[in-house]
C-alpha cells in the first residue's frame, strides 16, 4: 500500500468517526429531552385533575386506585403504591410542597429536571416522616423564604414530579387517599396569603 493510499484510508477513516459523533451525539443528548415532552404533553393536556396521572399544568394528580395492566399513562413497575403526577414551571414563582406527618409508610415525590435527571427526593428515606414544608425554586430565583421552609434548587424551570405513597391493601385505601389529599404543591404568591 503506497502512502497516498494510506492517506486516503486515515482520512476516511477519521471522517467516518467525525460523521458518526455528529450523528450519534445530539441524538443521545436530546433524547431524553424528547421523552419528557411527550410524557409532559401526555400528562398535562386536559383541563381537569384526573385519577390517572394526568393535571393541567402546576397542579397534581393522585390516583387513589390499584393500579392495573391497563394503566399505561406512567408506566408501574410495582402496584403497592399510589401514584401522584404533576408538571410544575417554576420560572415565574416557587412552588411550596406541603407533606403531611405520615405513619412509618413509604412514601416519595421523586423530583425530575427536564433531560429524566432525579434531582431531589422528598419522601420517608430523604426527608423523613414528620410534616414539612419545601420550596421548590428555579435555577435563577434569588426571593426570600419563610425560615420553617426548606429550598430546593431545580437544575430547569420545568419539572416532573412522580410521587410514590405505599398501601396495604383495600382496609388502608382511605388512609392513603387522606395522605394523598394533605400533599399540595402552593405558588408561593398565594402561600404567603394564607
Amino acid at each position: 500500500m503506497n502512502t497516498s493510499t494510506q492517506k486516503n484510508m486515515a482520512l476516511f477513516g477519521i471522517t467516518v468517526l467525525i460523521t458518526a459523533a455528529l450523528s450519534i451525539l445530539p441524538m443521545i443528548y436530546f433524547a431524553p429531552r424528547i421523552i419528557m415532552l411527550g410524557a409532559q404533553y401526555k400528562l398535562t393536556n386536559t383541563d381537569t385533575i384526573t385519577n390517572e396521572g394526568k393535571a393541567p399544568l402546576n397542579s397534581i394528580s393522585h390516583t387513589h386506585r390499584y393500579p392495573t395492566a391497563k394503566d399505561r399513562i406512567i408506566v408501574r413497575m410495582n402496584t403497592d403504591t399510589f401514584y401522584s403526577s404533576g408538571w410544575f414551571q417554576l420560572e415565574d414563582e416557587p412552588f411550596i410542597v406541603h407533606v403531611p406527618k405520615i405513619d412509618d409508610r413509604y412514601f416519595s415525590l421523586q423530583l425530575n429536571d427536564v433531560w429524566t435527571n432525579a434531582f431531589a427526593y422528598i419522601g420517608k428515606r430523604a426527608t423523613g416522616t414528620e410534616e414539612g414544608y419545601y420550596a421548590i425554586v428555579s435555577p435563577d430565583w434569588k426571593g426570600e423564604l419563610p425560615k420553617s421552609i426548606q429550598k430546593i434548587t431545580a437544575p430547569t424551570n420545568l419539572i416532573w414530579v412522580i410521587g410514590r405513597t405505599m398501601f396495604f391493601g383495600e382496609d388502608d385505601m382511605k388512609k392513603v387517599k387522606s395522605i394523598q389529599e394533605q400533599i399540595t404543591f402552593t405558588p408561593l404568591s398565594q402561600f404567603s396569603a394564607q
